[in-house]
């Protein structure tokens, strides 16, 4: 089962997404700054909020001569959206909210779309989260981004099961005041998954056999790299 993550720094490019889905074979794509995406979605659905507002949909990409299931999360920052596609049939999803980091609120939201799947080799289910946590930037130091990554990997780690959480992390695990999850492991490569540096882009799971594998630098219109996992 193959795994990868791309933050598309706000654009809407569906072309570049067909060309990660065809470039990794990814059996999940979780994406990040994906814009506008629900308007590309066919038999679109809306997910709702607590507030009877709505906050995402889910619906069906089309990539290719196929498509792959979506769960989409409508962020109110433009380019802030997350999504998380799949071509394995999905047995559960939605979009959790995020948990408080003591000390720190990011100044945009930033929910985690997510969705259960089973492995097609072992029929293990998994929960996979996308996620984009706040960069640091301005104010927002590192020990702040770390705490907040630390807060969503405590939830879901609390929820059970196997999961994995993807995405941007904006953190480098190589910096020296990182601070490393509370459960789960790191899964990453060893060069910068952003053009301006630093390894922000990784997978944290609880999941053995879940594995690093090669990065691509295929699409454009990004300046991050999409990163590829294995999980056996």
């Amino acid at each position: 089962m193959i795994i990868a993550t791309w933050n598309m720094r706000g654009a809407v490019n569906v072309p570049s997404i067909n060309q990660v889905a065809q470039s990794t074979g990814a059996n999940i794509i979780c994406l990040q700054e994906c814009g506008s995406l629900a308007e590309h979605l066919q038999g679109r659905a809306p997910i709702m909020g607590g507030d009877g507002s709505i906050i995402g949909y889910t619906g069906n990409l089309v990539l290719g001569y196929g498509f792959m299931e979506c769960v989409y999360w409508e962020n109110v920052w433009g380019q802030g959206s997350l999504a998380v596609l799949s071509n394995i049939g999905i047995s559960a999803s939605g979009i959790m909210a995020p948990a408080v980091a003591n000390g720190f609120a990011p100044n945009n939201p930033r929910s985690l779309p997510w969705l259960t799947v089973a492995n097609p080799d072992s029929g293990t289910p998994i929960t996979i989260y996308s996620i984009h946590s706040p960069p640091v930037f301005g104010t927002v130091t590192l020990t702040d981004t770390c705490a907040w990554n630390n807060a969503q990997i405590a939830q879901i780690s609390a929820l059970g099961g196997t999961w994995a959480c993807v995405g941007d992390f904006n953190a480098d695990p190589t910096a020296i005041d990182f601070d490393g999850p509370p459960a789960g492991r790191i899964k990453r490569g060893t060069r910068a998954t952003q053009e301006s540096g630093g390894i922000l882009d990784y997978a944290i799971t609880n999941a053995d056999n879940f594995v690093y594998r090669q990065e691509t630098r295929a699409p454009s219109g990004s300046d991050h790299y999409p990163q590829v996992f294995v999980w056996q």
